[in-house]
């Protein structure tokens, strides 16, 4: 399991790639299968398979970056 033992996702598609499924997606002994899809300028997520309250999102690059906005 990853550290805090949560999948953290910041999704952003592009205008070109409005629905995104990824499936069997392996994190230690869970398995998840989550689609990604446009909504006006945002990017939204479901949990398909696997358990949603290990999945969070979280604006990644304020974690990458801190302090270089």
């Amino acid at each position: 399991m990853p550290p805090g033992g949560k999948l953290y996702v910041d999704p952003v598609l592009p205008d070109w790639l409005p629905d995104l499924r990824l499936t069997d997606l392996r994190l230690g002994k869970q398995v998840f299968d989550l689609r990604f899809w446009r909504k006006g300028n945002q990017t939204r997520y479901e949990v398909m398979k696997g358990d949603p309250a290990v999945v969070e999102q979280r604006n990644l690059a304020a974690v990458v970056h801190p302090g270089s906005a």
